[in-house]
């Protein structure tokens, strides 16, 4: 009868390591679901800016190249293009 109390003693301990473990693979999980999370969030703001960038660039390119043709009313309207655009990036920064 003593040895059967040891034996239900010895897997009641087992039980319960198995349930902390399963609790601390849990609390892993979580961890690591947030940090993905997080991480998707910082890769999708970088996408934006990254974009962001290209626009500008690719309208301070068209302006360059208006310049070399004198195009000047073509300059004034894509400088006025670029400007918008900076102003509605910095109406999104607040």
């Amino acid at each position: 009868m003593e040895s059967l109390k040891e034996d239900m003693k010895k897997i009641s301990e087992q039980q319960q390591r198995i349930k902390d473990g399963q609790m601390e693979v849990r609390r892993s999980f979580k961890e690591i679901e947030s940090q993905c999370d997080q991480l998707n969030k910082e890769t999708s703001l970088i996408w934006r800016q990254t974009l962001y960038n290209q626009q500008r660039l690719c309208l301070i390119f068209k302006i360059l190249k208006a310049r070399e043709d004198n195009n000047f009313s073509m300059v004034a309207q894509l400088t006025q293009f670029l400007r918008e655009l900076m102003k509605q990036k910095m109406g999104n920064n607040n």
